[in-house]
């Protein structure tokens, strides 16, 4: 019995969506249309896949372990589709990336779009851990992230590495410093990310390794809400430069006892590195960290 790949894509489609008419819309066909496939497929195989709930759909025990195989089914279609364009020495189709934040990637996507104006570009943001998980998923393509965690794993390179700062809001008694010690630091309130952070785990190791220890603190879960605590006036951050940003709000205080610095690594499945759009971004990377390196050292 041959599988229908048309009723297989339909309901691939609805159940990623979590409903009928985001998958009409995806797939460019009519709702009724899409429903009598995903119900075909379930009637020739006597199964049930999807359940409806209100607006949407969930999907059954067989929905889901149908759902796992078709992810992988239709990520290998698209990932032999780009390698085919490849073919033609052409950098087209869809790019898919994913970063903690979009201060970590605009610039890089920026330079790719000035070379190569064609691809349709997608960011997610999200936390490293499920930025993993979009990549052994197939989910997204490329990832900016703080921690490699199995170098076996992922094709990688460095895209920065910044300096560990101190930040104070300008109305607060320590943007008066010209510069500040860890041990100065351990003393003040301080705002820190959440501890599944590596920017929090830099500052506590450095502070281990010092003999220091904080008692006075506040966490945020996000970069915004960080930023808007310490603006309040809540305590003093300590943050790489890159994320420190920019805002007039601000005072930035180097940290002169100690170089911390904390790496962003670019990074994709290795499998997926011959893909011609995604080697073309590491390219553009490559190209863009040294541009940086060279402006530092001139």
């Amino acid at each position: 019995m041959t599988i229908n790949i048309t009723h297989l894509k339909a309901f691939h489609a609805v159940a990623s969506e979590g409903g009928f008419s985001k998958a009409a819309r995806a797939l460019r066909v009519s709702q009724p249309t899409l429903s009598q496939q995903v119900r075909g497929l379930e009637d020739r195989y006597r199964v049930r896949l999807l359940e409806r709930r209100g607006q949407g759909v969930e999907t059954t025990e067989f929905g889901d372990e149908l759902l796992a195989l078709t992810a992988q089914i239709f990520s290998g279609v698209d990932a032999a589709e780009k390698i085919l364009q490849g073919g033609r020495d052409t950098v087209t189709g869809h790019l898919r990336l994913g970063a903690v934040g979009p201060q970590k990637v605009v610039q890089l996507m920026s330079a790719f779009r000035e070379r190569y104006p064609d691809p349709n570009l997608n960011l997610m943001t999200t936390g490293n851990p499920d930025l993993y998980r979009a990549l052994r998923d197939r989910e997204i393509d490329i990832a900016i992230v703080a921690e490699l965690p199995d170098e076996n794993e992922f094709h990688a390179i460095v895209v920065t590495d910044e300096p560990v700062v101190a930040m104070a809001a300008n109305g607060h008694p320590f943007s008066k410093n010209k510069q500040t010690t860890l041990k100065e630091l351990a003393g003040q309130p301080l705002v820190l990310r959440d501890s599944g952070m590596m920017i929090r785990r830099i500052v506590e190791g450095a502070l281990d390794d010092a003999g220091l220890r904080i008692s006075n603190y506040m966490e945020a879960d996000g970069w915004h809400t960080h930023h808007e605590m310490v603006a309040a006036g809540l305590g003093v951050a300590i943050l790489t430069t890159a994320d420190a940003g920019d805002d007039p709000r601000f005072t930035k205080i180097p940290i002169t006892d100690i170089a911390l610095s904390n790496p962003d690594w670019m990074i994709c499945l290795k499998s997926r590195i011959r893909i011609p759009i995604v080697r073309a971004f590491f390219d553009i990377a490559a190209e863009v960290v040294a541009e940086r390196r060279d402006a530092i050292n001139t």
